[in-house]
């Protein structure tokens, strides 16, 4: 058995429930973006330690083989910027046991060939 309603009270209640979807709809949007904000925000935050710290693995490469060798060319701090934490720790390892700055450099990788 079905119940007709008045025609005003039909409207009132396609009205409402209209709404109703509508709220219910918004929540599930909201929560779905708020994961995906958590998610960028959690992402951001990994890739900016990473980042920190192969910086911070560059630049104490870079004043280890300072203290070592002396002043160095700008090739050779080319060639460390832009390598791996783990590339980075290898290396300073070796610049703690090689006798010297030419013997570090066959360790290194080379820079890229220009493109022409």
């Amino acid at each position: 058995m079905v119940m007709h309603l008045p025609e005003g009270l039909e409207q009132a209640f396609s009205e409402e429930l209209n709404q109703y979807e509508q709220e219910v709809n918004m929540k599930y949007v909201t929560s779905i973006e708020r994961l995906g904000i958590k998610q960028g925000r959690q992402e951001g935050i990994l890739e900016g330690r990473q980042e920190g710290r192969q910086e911070g693995a560059e630049r104490l490469l870079l004043r280890l083989l300072h203290r070592r060798f002396g002043d160095l060319s700008p090739e050779i701090q080319a060639r460390v910027k832009g390598l791996s934490v783990e590339k980075l720790e290898q290396l300073m390892d070796v610049a703690i046991d090689v006798e010297s700055l030419e013997q570090l450099v066959e360790h290194l990788p080379a820079l890229p060939e220009a493109a022409d």
